[in-house]
Order: structure tokens, then sequence, then C-alpha cells
């Protein structure tokens, strides 16, 4: 038998079966999180499919066997996901946690502060209220424990996804403004609130089977945050520029902040509180170190972002039929008193400290925006057994669609475009490798039939507009690079086609360099800020000779965009 399958506790089929379910669910998260975001929709909702898929709700209808054999409910194999599982969100609540800034809560002042009670308190009363007063319409018949259930609920309802609202404000340009930074230090608030009244919960139902009482359970728990907050950042500021000048870059940085995560994982765990409220306010106290290196960060988002935590996302779908347990009235009674509280309540915050409507309701949509959070505190609360699984599907369902919608509606509300991502522009079926003429006017006529074919459009119609804009000043820009373009009616959205050209294309530019990357460039008439952002990102990205060269190199269109999608990564 393997050394390591037996002192496990698994034999060798068990080993089989673990890493190829592993592999499986890493695999169908990653892809399915990538064709999410192809459709601008956050990685998590793939992820979460791909365990929908697996799980009973799909597999297990149509293989039921197969389902069994990979994701069983019970044995060795579903011992060792269900603690990969939970390793995978305990770093992930590190990793949120290194993202709160408690500085910027006391440099905001009452403006952060009204935004954050006005959309915690509002939802927080809304939700006591239906917890306590009507339970049947939210799904809830039978409840034991009415005061833990009720302060849950109200929790879910109250919490925000710092993460989410970050990677919005962040795609809006907008994270280093006054709104954004308003926003940001209210999720802020709102996720340590939250979270210490979740913790309260936890210990009131024993959910992590610890024997002591509730009493020493919030009393270890309110001293301990309070240490790290305070102490503990101290000491973790004296530590960690010892450990960055005598252990190797990036280990020894790494397997402090882990190491530290998990002894508090463990910490909070034994005092009757789940492990990830451990390694979140251990995350808390070392995201305020002010030696922290942007790439140690960056290294540590990457591992967890893209390996271990699609496990836990992909594991949730295991857990439950979404089918058969999906109430759509319990679900539209979630998502109207969860959005109707959050919005209103943020909205009545920014309005309260003179806030204008617009911004008072971007704020409100933002904040609405629930994420990975609310899914976190629903399934440790169904895994608890303190909800039912109608209930935890309607919280699953408003984590998501908050989470896709909430940027859209901020951008509308306050008439702001998503910023051009040249990446996303470049198309492999808007290339052409080979070139097969050299004059420009050509060229641009040789890209025009590929332009019309995919847009519909006539042919012509395009190679006019632009070559009358050629004849105007040429389009040459430096290092081998030319940038036909035009502006053109009831387009919708931007487009570039791309042809290369071995041998080169004289396009007249500055430095006398024939063009061998043309990007024939297509904007909407009534967006002309595009083209000038698109022509600004290529004029930047090539700023050097050999960039073009590199990406020339490139046999394939694959291999193209993929060294464009690199340089821009750095």
């Amino acid at each position: 038998m393997n050394i390591l399958g037996a002192a496990a506790g698994f034999e060798h089929g068990d080993m089989i079966i673990f890493f190829l379910s592993l592999a499986i669910l890493i695999g169908g998260a990653r892809i399915l999180g990538e064709l999410a975001e192809k459709f601008k929709q956050p990685s998590i909702l793939g992820e979460l499919l791909t365990g929908i898929i697996l799980g009973p709700s799909v597999l297990g209808i149509f293989a039921p066997g197969l389902q069994s054999t990979l994701f069983p409910s019970s044995g060795p194999v579903y011992i060792g996901l269900q603690f990969m599982s939970s390793l995978a969100i305990a770093l992930f609540l590190l990793l949120a946690g290194m993202e709160i800034d408690l500085r910027s809560v006391f440099r905001q002042g009452k403006k952060a502060l009204s935004v954050s009670f006005g959309g915690m308190l509002i939802p927080f009363g809304l939700g006591l209220a239906v917890a306590i007063g009507a339970p049947h319409l939210i799904g809830q018949n039978e409840v034991e424990n009415k005061t833990a259930f009720a302060l849950f609920f109200a929790t879910a309802l109250s919490i925000s996804a710092l993460p989410v609202i970050a990677r919005i404000l962040m795609d809006l340009k907008l994270i280093k403004s006054h709104l954004g930074v308003t926003v940001l230090t209210a999720a802020i608030v709102n996720d340590l609130l939250g979270w210490l009244i979740f913790a309260m919960v936890l210990g009131m139902i024993g959910a992590s089977g610890a024997t002591h009482g509730i009493a020493f359970t919030l009393t270890a728990t309110v001293l301990f945050a309070g240490f790290m907050f305070t102490v503990g950042t101290k000491i973790i500021e004296k530590i960690y520029p010892w450990i960055q000048a005598n252990l190797s870059w990036p280990a020894g940085t790494l397997n402090f902040i882990i190491v530290g995560g998990l002894l508090c994982a463990a910490f909070t765990e034994w005092v009757g509180i789940h492990a990830i409220f451990g390694t979140f306010i251990f995350g808390v106290a070392v995201g305020q170190c002010r030696h922290i290196r942007e790439k140690t960060l960056h290294t540590l988002e990457s591992f967890i972002s893209f390996i271990i935590t699609p496990i836990f996302f992909a594991t949730i779908g295991l857990q439950v039929n979404f089918f058969t347990s999906f109430d759509f009235g319990v679900v539209m009674m979630v998502l109207a008193i969860g959005t109707i509280g959050k919005v209103g309540g943020s909205w009545v915050g920014g309005k309260m400290v003179g806030m204008n409507n617009s911004e008072s309701l971007a704020i409100g949509w933002a904040m609405n925006a629930r994420g990975v959070m609310e899914i976190i505190l629903g399934l440790i609360a169904f895994q608890a057994g303190l909800i039912s699984e109608s209930l935890f599907v309607a919280l699953v369902v408003l984590a998501l669609l908050t989470s896709m919608t909430s940027g859209a509606l901020v951008q509308k509300i306050l008439k702001r475009r998503v910023p051009i991502n040249l990446v996303s522009l470049l198309r492999k079926d808007h290339m052409k490798m080979e070139l097969e003429h050299t004059d420009k006017f050509q060229v641009i006529h040789e890209l025009s039939a590929i332009a019309a074919k995919k847009l519909g459009r006539d042919d012509s119609e395009i190679s006019d507009l632009i070559i009358k804009r050629e004849k105007l000043d040429s389009t040459g820009l430096e290092n081998g690079v030319a940038i036909p373009h035009c502006h053109l009616p009831d387009l919708k959205e931007p487009r570039i086609f791309l042809g290369v050209s071995k041998t080169g294309v004289d396009f007249n530019s500055y430095d006398q360099s024939l063009a061998k990357a043309i990007f024939m460039i297509i904007t909407p008439a009534d967006d002309p800020k595009c083209q000038l952002e698109i022509i600004a990102q290529l004029a930047t990205f090539f700023n050097e000779p050999d960039k073009t060269q590199k990406l020339i190199n490139g046999s394939t269109a694959e291999e193209l965009i993929a060294y464009v999608k690199s340089e821009q990564a750095h």
C-alpha cells in the first residue's frame, strides 16, 4: 500500500480517485472561469457552475454512478475534498483580510462611516424583521435557534464583498477617486462588523464543536481581534523587515504570512469560532504592514486565487441540488429585501453627509455587490444546519446576480465608460498573419475585406473611410507599427483588425521604418474618445523597437495574443 495513502487513511484506489477528482475540479473551474470572464462576468460564476455540473444537479442525474464515484458524499475521498475546500477558503479569507486598510477608516471619517452604517443597519433591520416575523417567506419553515438564525440572516443581507467592489472600482478607474475611497472604506467597516457578528452567531450554535461556553467564546473572540488590530500589528511591523532581510524572497515572507494565518485559524477554531475568522483577522493585521512588497501580494494572490480558491467554489456545487432546491419565491424575496435594504441604506447614508443623488445611488449599487463573502457565510450556515437548502441557494443567487450587475449599474449611473483593454480587442478571426500586399492602400483594402465580413458591412464603405483618413495624414507610428483608422456609423463596439507583414509596408512613419504590424482600428462614430484611447495604448505598448519584432515572430494568432497579454501583465 502507498505509504502516504496509508498515513492519510486512503486506500490505493482512493488516492487515484482523489487526485482525479481534484484535477477535474481545478481544470473545470479554470476553463469555465475563463469562459465567464470572456462574457465580462466574474470568474466565480464559472467556478460555481463547474461544481453544479459535476454535482447532484447535473452529473448526478445523468450519470449518478460516476458522480458518486468521483465526488462521494462520505468516505476518504469526501474527507480529502472537504479538507482541500476548508484550506482553500481559509487562505482566501487571509487574502481578503490583507486588502483591508484600517487606516483609511480613520482618514475618511464620518462620510464613509455614514455610508457603511446606513448600508448595514437598514438591511440588518429588514433581515431581522423577516427572519423573526415571517421566516416561511425565506424558506425557513422550522427554526430551532431563532436568535442565531435571525442574526445570521440579518448579517447575510448586510455584508458586502470587498474584493468584488474593489474590482468594480478598478475597472471603472474610480479606485483612487474620492467616491471610490469612500465606498472601499465603507465596505471595510461592513466586512469587519459583519464577520464579528457572524463569529458571535457561530459561537451561539457551537458550529466548531468546541466545548467552551458562549461567554468564553465571545470574550476570547473580541480580545483576539482587539489584540491583533493593536499589539499584533506592531509586532508584525517589527518582525516583517527582519524576515525580508534574513530569509529568501519570496519564500520567507510568504511562509510567515501563511503560517501566521493558519496559527490564528487554529486558535479561533479552538475558542469556538470558525477557523476562517482567524485567517481573516490575521490577514487584516498583516495587511497594515507598510513593508509588504506589491510583488509579494501578487505572488500570494496568484497562488491562492487561481489554484486554491477555485477548489472551494467548485465544491459548493457538490453540496446541494441547485435545481430541486431552487424556490422562485424564496429567491425573489431574498433578492428584493437584500437589494432594497442595501442600496436604500447606502443611499440614505450618502445623502446624510451631503452627497448628491447620483453619487449616493452609485455608492448604493456598488455596496450591493455581495460576491464570495455571501456564499461563504451561506455555506457555513448551511453546513451547520442553521439554514435550509432553498435559502442557501437563494443566497448564492443573490451573491452572483449582485456581483454581475453592480458594475454595469454604477457605470450607467455615473455615465462612465469602462476603459479599453487592448488584449480584449485582439481576436484570432480578426487577424491575418501574412499580408499579401506591400502597398499601404492595397493592405487597407485587404484588411477592410476581413472587417466587412465580420461586421456585416460593405468593404468599400470601410476602405473608403480609412483611405480618406490616410490621405489627410499618415498613420504610421514609430518602431514598425501603423494604425490606419476610421469612425464607423452604427457600430456598437470598437474593433481592431491586425495584419502582419514580414517584409514591411511603407506608411510614411516618422522614423522611416516599414510597418510590419498594421492595426486597423474601427470605432463607433458616437464614441470618438475610444479611438484616441486605443491609439494611445498602442503607441505606449510599442515604444520599444524590439516589441514589434517579438510580436511578428509569433507564427500563430494565439502566440501573438499571448505575447501582448504577457507584456501587459508586466
